[in-house]
């Protein structure tokens, strides 16, 4: 492997965010590697995202700001996210009452605020809502849901 490129293309990466007045959330799906997330966060990600629980876990060890993007649509799943340690920010990307029901018995079980982001679904039809009406109304859910914290909204636009 030729180390130089990885550290190209985290620069590059790194770069384009900053130039651009992003703040990078790189997603660790594709290294699942702490050190490579360490390298990350050193030129300047504001946090990572994560695929599951367990990634989160294992990410919780080097990064403090973390971003479940999947719905823990199980009990278990959004227990592992709620006992991550209290030092670590944790946000959540649901489109479901289901699992803002879950994640707020987890949260209130842990005695600790998740941070959400309600899912639009822009087209691609994977996850998310398409209906903006129900988003709301999924906010509001949240929004009353202490300690669950409404962050915004979240959305993937692969398709464009």
């Amino acid at each position: 492997m030729d180390l130089d490129r990885p550290e190209h293309n985290l620069d590059r990466a790194a770069a384009y965010a900053r130039a651009h007045g992003l703040a990078l959330r790189p997603h660790v799906k594709t290294h699942k590697a702490p050190c490579v997330a360490v390298e990350q966060l050193q030129r300047g990600a504001a946090g990572l995202t994560c695929a599951t629980p367990f990634e989160a876990e294992v990410m919780a060890t080097v990064c403090k700001d973390l971003l479940v993007a999947y719905p823990p649509v199980a009990t278990p799943r959004a227990r592992r996210i709620a006992a991550l340690p209290a030092d670590v920010t944790v946000t959540v990307a649901l489109d479901s009452l289901r699992a803002v029901e879950e994640l707020h018995a987890a949260a209130c079980a842990a005695g600790r605020p998740i941070g959400v982001l309600v899912e639009l679904d822009l087209g691609m039809r994977r996850v998310g809502l398409a209906d903006v009406a129900e988003a709301v109304e999924l906010a509001r859910a949240v929004l009353a849901r202490p300690p669950l914290e409404w962050r915004g909204i979240a959305f993937y636009p692969g398709h464009i």
